[in-house]
This record gives C-alpha cells, sequence and structure tokens, in this order.
C-alpha cells in the first residue's frame, strides 16, 4: 500500500485527503473497516477507482498529474472532515494507514488465477450495502449509468423500477436515448 496526500488541502482546518494504492479490490475493505474503526463519521468520502478511471481522468482533465510513480491496478480516494479545528486529520489519518500497513491489514495474499471481475463485483457489493445500512446511497453523484444497472435492481424496491421503466417508456417509446443506461437493453414495463 501506498499513500499519497494532497499537500495543497492539508492547511483546510478539519479536512484531511489522501489517495491510497491497493494491489486488489477486495483490499479496500479492509482498509474502509480500519479507517472506520478510527474516523467514524469524519469519513466523508470513500472512493474505489481502477486504473483505467484514473488514465481516463489524467487524460481528460489538462494539468492533472498521478501522484505515485505507476498507476497502481486499484486505488482508493478518502476525504476526512469535522467541524473540530484540533483535529490534526491529515496527521492522524497518515499514522493510521502506516499503522495499518506496519500491521499487515492492508497485506493480503490473493489466488492470481481468480476472476477479478468477480471480486471486484463482490467488493462492491458490500459496500455498496454498507452505504445503504448507514442511510447512504450505491450511486452517489456518479448515477447509475450502464455500470450499476445490476445494483440498481438489486437495491430496489419493484415498484421504483416499475415507475422508471413507465417513465422511461413513455417519454422514449422507441428507446432510441441512451439504451442500457438506468435499465437493461429490451426491459419491459
Amino acid at each position: 500500500m501506498e499513500a499519497a496526500f494532497v499537500d495543497k488541502l492539508r492547511d483546510v482546518v478539519g479536512k484531511a485527503h489522501a489517495w491510497i494504492a491497493v494491489d486488489e479490490p477486495a483490499q479496500t475493505l479492509e482498509l474502509s473497516a480500519g479507517l472506520r474503526e478510527v474516523f467514524d463519521t469524519a469519513i466523508q468520502a470513500f472512493e474505489m477507482l481502477s486504473a483505467s478511471e484514473v488514465q481516463i481522468g489524467l487524460a481528460g482533465i489538462t494539468g492533472t498529474r498521478l501522484p505515485f510513480d505507476t498507476n497502481p491496478p486499484w486505488s482508493v480516494m478518502v476525504e476526512l472532515g469535522t467541524a473540530d479545528p484540533q483535529s490534526r486529520l491529515t496527521e492522524r489519518l497518515e499514522e493510521v494507514l502506516g499503522g495499518l500497513l506496519q500491521r499487515g491489514v492492508i497485506q493480503a495474499d490473493w489466488n492470481a488465477g481468480a476472476d477479478k471481475r468477480g471480486t471486484v463485483l463482490a467488493v462492491q457489493k458490500v459496500l455498496h450495502d454498507l452505504a445503504i445500512d448507514m442511510g447512504g446511497s450505491f450511486s452517489a453523484e456518479h448515477g447509475v449509468g450502464r455500470k450499476l444497472v445490476s445494483e440498481l435492481e438489486r437495491l430496489s424496491p419493484p415498484a421504483k423500477l416499475q415507475l422508471m421503466r413507465s417513465i422511461k417508456l413513455a417519454l422514449d417509446p422507441q428507446r432510441l436515448l441512451n439504451p442500457g443506461a438506468l435499465h437493461r437493453e429490451g426491459f419491459s414495463a
């Protein structure tokens, strides 16, 4: 595990940000648990990114740079926040991440032949369930799109899905607009 801290944000009172490189998606669960143990409700954002997502961001936003020597296969962006001006969140986050690394919490022995997509989906399911249990959203600011259609179906009441599909068909009866986004192609109302 390698952590990069956003230096420009260190001086913001009550805020801390880190971008953490991990080898496998499942390590994010262990990282999340370790951070929740210490920071609890101070965790304002915890987002897992694949190398391809990071690359798209780097390519599409002028002036951005990678804080690591190489683009890791997976990474997590963490934001902490509190109203307490004495919280020393950045220093505490550095200490906690260092402790997790030393204790081996972030290290794991993974079967190289395992289906990585299955691992990603399993981790995603656990994180989404946790978000819902805590009163949050599985899609947050990014929306559902095509990537989270199965999670929308899994986590939404049937009546909600029915209503959404009916509205979609009323506005787009030929299903020409953004096919496959929000609903599987070929869905029925």
